[in-house]
């Protein structure tokens, strides 16, 4: 009888929990769609910012590496873009971080021009369990 009541009780709060999720807001963000965009060129890269409005904000500011470019009043849809040059090397890779601000709200993204970094490979260690078992631990 206990085992059937902790079970009907798991049940009961397990669902509960997933309903309190469901009902919880989410993180409030920038009301801003933002994505990056890249094209080879000769020498490197070029790398659009494009951020678009979820709703009508008062202004929106982009940033791209070094450069920052401010807008004015946006309305819900209207793109906004902020286009810049990311040299790099031949065989080589840059990660590039854009930001939208708006209504004092941030929103990020990331883009990776060039290769991608070579995977680092895991070391390994064997170790012997007390019962005699060998396993292999992995960092």
């Amino acid at each position: 009888m206990r085992f059937v009541v902790f079970v009907l009780l798991g049940i009961a709060l397990s669902g509960q929990a997933v309903a309190d999720r469901a009902d919880r807001p989410r993180k409030p963000s920038a009301p801003v769609r933002v994505y990056l965009d890249s094209k080879p060129v000769t020498g490197g890269y070029e790398v659009r910012l494009v951020a678009v409005p979820t709703r009508d904000v008062p202004a929106i500011e982009l940033m791209l590496g070094d450069k920052k470019l401010a807008f004015g009043a946006t309305v819900v849809g209207q793109r906004r873009e902020l286009v810049t040059r990311i040299s790099v090397r031949g065989g080589e890779g840059l990660d590039v971080i854009g930001s939208a601000s708006a209504d004092g709200r941030n929103k990020v993204t990331s883009l990776r021009v060039g290769t991608q970094p070579a995977q680092r490979k895991r070391s390994t260690t064997i170790r012997t369990l007390p019962d005699g078992r060998e396993i292999q631990e992995v960092r």
